[in-house]
């Protein structure tokens, strides 16, 4: 008999430099447990999306109409924001490399 893990709330920091992985983990979880509980459709999908992320994700989100616009939407905001922390580090070391020299 399968052990039915129920994902744990979506709950990420838009800001955090980990957030995109901790969202692509969680998401990978999440999809397994809608195969395991025979979600097919989009429309459950995106219900059950809902029920699962926190006010502040569902804030972001809860105009999206489709699953697959729910998850790209999020995937896009969060990459974005792990770009512009990548960036701001970036920014920082070449700075400190420019006042050695």
């Amino acid at each position: 008999m399968e052990h039915l893990t129920w994902p744990e709330e979506l709950d990420i920091d838009p800001q955090s430099a980990t957030t995109f992985k901790a969202f692509k983990f969680w998401l990978l979880n999440f999809e397994n447990f809608l195969k395991f509980i025979w979600v097919e459709e989009d429309n459950q999908r995106l219900t059950a999306l809902l029920s699962m992320v926190s006010l502040r994700v569902y804030e972001n989100i809860q105009d999206e109409t489709t699953y697959t616009t729910a998850i790209k939407f999020t995937e896009e905001m969060l990459g974005e924001a792990e770009k512009t922390e990548l960036d701001a580090h970036l920014a920082y070391r070449l700075g400190k490399a420019e006042s050695t020299k």
